[in-house]
């Protein structure tokens, strides 16, 4: 009979992309199908672990509540909005006082937005991998934790999903 040995020692919390959602369109440029402009109800689901000593004052990885907060706070302001990639280089972007000029390099392709109806993402691209980054770059600037692992998963459709971790 073998003994267990204990290697790591963790804990882990994750909030699911059932609490967490937001419905944003955006168009990859010179992809033929997602090329157009359409749109997802995205899902986040994101995961912090630590490990044993890395508790909280409270013996917590972090207060559920304040994660969602966190969470919360950086989605809403991708929700219902046009999400454009600042760092394309296949995108020339033109902003004017009220207006919001996207023209896709090399194509002929020309949009022209309302400014309130768009948001700037500083990704090169609007793909699940890029939002996925973003995502856990935001939520890494409000964390007060000094060891984790963090595993961000942006959810496009039911059963597919991109992660970023570091």
């Amino acid at each position: 009979m073998f003994e267990r040995k204990v290697i790591n020692l963790s804990y882990k919390i994750v909030i699911n992309e059932t609490k967490l959602g937001f419905t944003a369109s955006h168009f990859l440029t010179n992809h033929p199908t997602c090329g157009t402009i359409h749109g997802h109800n995205y899902g986040v689901t994101v995961s912090i672990e630590v490990k044993e000593g890395f508790l909280d004052n409270n013996y917590m990885v972090i207060d559920f509540h304040d994660l969602k907060k966190i969470i919360l706070n950086i989605i809403e302001k991708l929700d219902h909005k046009l999400m454009i990639p600042e760092n394309s280089n296949e995108l020339e972007i033109g902003k004017k006082k009220d207006i919001v000029e996207v023209k896709v390099k090399p194509s002929d392709k020309t949009y022209i937005f309302p400014s309130r109806d768009i948001v700037f993402l500083p990704i090169s691209a609007t793909t699940a991998e890029c939002l996925a980054r973003f995502i856990f770059k935001e939520i890494q600037k409000e964390l007060q934790i000094k060891e984790y692992n963090m595993i961000v998963r942006i959810h496009e459709n039911r059963g597919c999903y991109s992660e970023y971790s570091e």
